[in-house]
């Protein structure tokens, strides 16, 4: 069964199984390698714990918005949901 999506000129986000279905088709996922570069952050404010993760960065007209989650592994309740936000992208200590 061949399957056609007319994706026109979007992107698309390719690691979807909905546009790359191994069953109909000869391509394939190619994840390269992590480059390890400096560290970009720290995080180390009170409400942050010991574990933060998941990360996007959104550039919106003149600010940087990073949202992220972190962990405090000592409390049961410990998730947050953190934002911060930077004009030029710059973390200022």
């Amino acid at each position: 069964m061949e399957r056609i999506y007319d994706i026109g000129s979007r992107r698309e986000v390719f690691w979807d199984d909905y546009l790359i279905d191994d069953r109909y088709t000869s391509v394939f996922r190619r994840m390269h390698h992590p480059v390890r570069r400096e560290m970009i952050a720290q995080f180390d404010m009170p409400w942050e714990g010991d574990q933060c993760y998941i990360f996007c960065i959104l550039k919106d007209d003149n600010c940087y918005r990073l949202y992220y989650n972190a962990r405090k592994t000592s409390e049961a309740d410990g998730q947050r949901f953190c934002y911060a936000e930077s004009p030029d992208g710059e973390v200022k200590s």
